[in-house]
């Protein structure tokens, strides 16, 4: 997101961009991880009778509502995943590599795809979209939701 903003603020490029931070900037925005923890444990607890077996409410609330928080989360990370791809093979077709310097955006074809409505749509709306997902993150409360199974587990475990 950071990086988003910083590259918007560059809009539009002068004539010759010598600043190393729009390079630094727009190489962060490719910078993103994925979220893919592992939910074998918690699927096999459900899609078996094992769940039974746990006694609190709670715990087998956020065990069986797990599934569906991770899938509205992986909805919106798709979304940027979907965005970025489309982004880096715009820029493939559109920027001229040998042109560009390590720390400058440098080129007149260059400066024009910086510089143009295209590229900045694509990370304004990334920008949006990457929003969208730290917001749908919150309203999930998922880091919520992973320490309340954990410490619900281990209460569970300590009977």
């Amino acid at each position: 997101m950071e990086a988003c903003n910083k590259v918007i603020s560059f809009f539009p490029l002068p004539e010759e961009q010598k600043a190393d931070s729009i390079v630094k900037y727009f190489q962060g925005i490719f910078q993103s991880y994925m979220y893919n923890p592992s939910n074998g444990l918690v699927e096999s607890l459900l899609y078996s009778s094992s769940i039974e077996v746990i006694q609190n409410d709670s715990l087998k609330h956020l065990l069986t509502s797990w599934k569906d928080v991770f899938t509205d989360y992986q909805e919106e990370e798709s979304i940027v995943v979907t965005e970025l791809r489309s982004l880096e093979k715009f820029i493939l077709d559109e920027m001229d590599f040998s042109q560009m310097r390590m720390n400058a955006v440098s080129g007149e074809k260059n400066i024009k795809t910086f510089n143009s409505i295209r590229f900045q749509n694509f990370i304004i709306k990334i920008q949006f979209s990457t929003n969208q997902l730290l917001q749908a993150m919150e309203e999930e409360d998922i880091d919520q939701h992973l320490q309340s199974i954990i410490r619900l587990s281990e209460q569970e475990i300590d009977q």
